[in-house]
């Protein structure tokens, strides 16, 4: 069984090599504790209105943060 830590188990495999037994065979586990206190943080920064210091928020996927830092 393939396990992905807040995403992506399937999206790793080659391209075109999907089939039934995988997607079955593979899950995602959610971290509700850690998606909590990010909603809080949101929460509490949108409550700022003007002050709030989160300029905008994006979804890194399945790469995780290590998809976070990108150099330009």
């Amino acid at each position: 069984m393939l396990i992905g830590l807040g995403g992506g188990a399937a999206s790793s495999m080659t391209s075109g090599s999907s089939s039934e037994d995988l997607d079955f065979a593979s899950v995602q586990r959610q971290n509700p504790e850690i998606e909590r206190r990010c909603q809080e943080v949101i929460d509490s920064c949108w409550q700022l209105g003007d002050l709030n210091p989160i300029e905008f928020i994006h979804d890194v996927g399945a790469g995780g943060l290590s998809m976070l830092f990108q150099s330009s």
